[in-house]
């Protein structure tokens, strides 16, 4: 009888300890749920504000365009003027070819519809488009791994999260920014390496949970909305202080079927 009741107890109780551990990894599962859909939330009104913002720079965009031309063809501005005004119409253009994109953007074929170039390609291309927007900036693309380069979605998603971070990097030190391209048969690795001060301790502690408050170079949403962009294409982000300095932001994805080589 004694024995009953001891083992009836020992089976209560792991019953018991079990129920509140399972307990507990529901109430964690449904805080992280909670969690991401109020960034959601708040990345889909952010979104809408910046439609709208677009849509209303478009004009202001137009008349400097209109002015600098105008002063481009003033007879009496010096050879430095010039240059300056030359710069200053590029990155006009710049701006407006971004505004442009926006409503292409949003009005985008699903994913498995996007086109899924070579991804050295890829990301060669961008690099060249980020250098448009800061041409002070100096970098390199570097591929790490050997034999046929996958594929990856030239989404534009996956595109505006890297210059987030390439422009993170580019406000952390002059010094070249390292684009290192790597793949396994599995995943696709892309890091932005930058060989500044490193990641203060806070954003690495929140590595893109939240934002922060706007600073001079920002507005502190960049890593909010580059991490979600990430993980709404099945990716994860992470960042990283290597030991020998600088800062390191490592984008992985699924690795898509390999390219063609003509």
């Amino acid at each position: 009888m004694w024995l009953v009741f001891a083992l009836s107890s020992l089976l209560i109780a792991g019953f018991a300890v079990h129920m509140t551990r399972l307990i507990r990894q529901r109430d964690a599962e449904l805080a992280a749920a909670r969690e991401q859909a109020l960034r959601d939330e708040r990345i889909m009104a952010m979104g809408t504000l910046a439609a709208g913002a677009a849509h209303e720079l478009g004009t202001p965009l137009a008349t400097m365009a209109l002015l600098a031309g105008e002063l481009a063809n003033d007879s009496d501005l010096g050879e430095a003027a010039r240059e300056d005004i030359a710069l200053l119409r590029q990155q006009i253009a710049v701006c407006k070819g971004i505004i442009t994109g926006l409503s292409r953007r949003a009005g985008a074929e699903r994913l498995d519809n996007t086109e899924q170039p070579a991804a050295d390609r890829w990301l060669e291309s961008l690099r060249q488009h980020w250098h448009a927007i800061r041409p002070q900036a100096g970098s390199r693309l570097i591929l790490g791994s050997d034999g046929d380069v996958p594929t990856l979605p030239a989404d534009p998603r996956l595109e505006q999260a890297l210059l987030n971070l390439l422009n993170n990097a580019a406000n952390a030190t002059p010094a070249p920014i390292e684009i290192r391209l790597a793949w396994s048969s599995d995943s696709l690795c892309i890091d932005i390496r930058d060989h500044g001060p490193g990641f203060p301790a806070a954003v690495l502690a929140r590595a893109g949970l939240a934002s922060f408050p706007a600073h001079a170079q920002g507005s502190g949403v960049g890593l909010m909305l580059t991490r979600s962009a990430i993980e709404q294409l099945g990716g994860r982000l992470s960042l990283i202080n290597p030991e020998d300095g600088g800062a390191l932001a490592r984008i992985e994805l699924p690795r898509q079927p390999a390219a063609l080589t003509p």
